[in-house]
């Protein structure tokens, strides 16, 4: 089969982890690999505010965007199944392409849901179809994440791993500011269902394009490990007591509970305050995603001699203290989130890239995947949790304000000085880390 030959790599450009070290190889894999991203992945996250008002449309509430801020934590929480995908087939390449006709599937689901909700009698049932036919698509799309970190892992030396990966993050950023604007455009030209179902169809298009395109990528074996013991011996299951494993989880948790639960108002926020319309809001973010590309390819360059954990460190505490000109915009408007978009512009993406790349360079050669899964498990429970508890708050304290120094705060402005909080508290659990990494139960 096609996709076999892609695996045929001479002997002496192969290290003893089997890695390849042949950098023409590997360049032809992060540019397919950063291509692969913008089909399925750059889309999703372009897909900005077209949810918001897609639940809106739909009748939902506060707590209906609380439910869908969850999903994607929820999502994280199903990566495990991307482990049992890599087990099952013992190849990256086919397990990827699997997770992308899944994704094809759901997209096709959602987009006849949203059909559906064109007519009033059914309103209410695409709105409570809608929900759990997204909560699968982010499920599989934690999936594919799942096994492209894995992938990665298994294919790129830890000392390439930021030449690697910042190509395909700027690719990838590319790609979302492209459709970020594309999809805004679309909603504001004509903000119906019908037009919002084309967006999943554009999905599905782009899933079948990216399994084409996979079955052309170098495919490494997974080296695999249990989620629990089975047979003999504990060396067949994961280290669950090593402590590096649970200050990365316990880190992510404030990292990902803050940030996903803001995020998921932010959108609402700017309609509700501002009355931004869609297009608006993704000239913000092109402001942020022009930024990161460039970012991008400094920090990875950089971080390849210096390591991941400090940066992380540095880029976590500036983020997490900058969502505070969220807050700021009560005073200053639109001039602090345009601040805003520049600094996480500089920091949000490369911080992904730093996140993955230290998580592939504490956790082991076996049993990866599975690591990388039972991290996203809890994380994604810590943002299904907050984001929920945040749609709540912000239902039953509507109406909120209060006077301070000229300015108006909302309910809004109290989720958001929260959630900064939150966020940074995650800088703790890498200073304690140090330079431990999660040692294998096979060694």
């Amino acid at each position: 089969m096609a996709w076999l030959k892609a695996s045929e790599v001479p002997p002496e450009s192969v290290n003893e982890h089997g890695q390849i070290t042949d950098e023409k190889i590997l360049n032809r894999n992060r540019i397919k690999f950063g291509i692969g991203t913008v089909l399925y992945q750059s889309e999703e996250s372009g897909i900005g505010p077209i949810p918001t008002a897609i639940i809106r449309a739909l009748g939902g509430t506060q707590f209906h965007l609380g439910i869908y801020g969850a999903v994607g934590g929820i999502g994280n929480m199903f990566q495990w199944v991307g482990t049992l995908l890599l087990t099952k087939f013992k190849s990256n390449q086919k397990a990827m392409i699997v997770s992308m006709i899944l994704g094809l599937i759901t997209a096709v689901c959602i987009t006849a849901v949203l059909l559906l909700g064109t007519s009033p009698h059914f309103k209410s049932t695409a709105l409570w179809l809608y929900l759990p036919l997204v909560l699968i698509f982010y499920s599989i799309g934690g999936v594919q994440w799942n096994i492209e970190s894995s992938w990665i892992g298994d294919l790129v030396p830890k000392n390439r791993l930021g030449w690697f990966t910042s190509i395909k993050w700027v690719i990838g950023v590319f790609g979302i500011m492209v459709f970020a604007y594309a999809f805004a455009r679309l909603g504001d030209w004509r903000p119906t269902l019908k037009t919002f179902s084309l967006v999943y169809l554009v999905f599905a298009v782009s899933f079948v394009v990216a399994a084409i395109l996979y079955m052309t990528s170098t495919d490494r074996v997974p080296k695999s490990a249990n989620f629990l013991t089975q047979g003999a011996t504990k060396h067949e299951r994961l280290n669950y007591k090593a402590v590096p494993l649970w200050t990365y989880i316990l880190f992510y948790v404030f990292w990902s509970g803050g940030r996903t639960t803001m995020f998921t108002f932010t959108f609402a926020y700017m309609m509700d305050t501002f009355g931004y319309s869609m297009s608006k809001m993704a000239v913000i973010g092109i402001v942020q995603f022009v930024v990161s590309m460039i970012m991008l390819t400094i920090m990875g360059k950089f971080t390849d001699h210096s390591g991941h954990r400090k940066p992380l460190i540095i880029v976590s505490g500036i983020v997490a203290f900058c969502m505070l000109l969220w807050v700021a915009s009560a005073w200053w408007g639109i001039v602090a989130l345009i601040a805003y978009a520049v600094v996480n512009g500089a920091a949000g993406h490369t911080h992904s890239m730093l996140a993955i790349n230290y998580s592939l360079e504490i956790f082991p050669d076996k049993g990866r995947s599975a690591y990388l899964a039972l991290s996203r498990f809890f994380i994604g429970g810590a943002a299904v949790t907050f984001t929920i508890l945040g749609g709540k708050a912000l239902d039953a304290f509507k109406g909120f304000h209060i006077q301070l120094w000229g300015a108006t705060l909302n309910q809004y402005h109290a989720l958001f000085i929260v959630c900064s909080i939150f966020t940074l508290c995650c800088i703790f659990p890498l200073i304690y880390i140090g330079k431990r990494t999660v040692d294998s139960l096979w060694d």
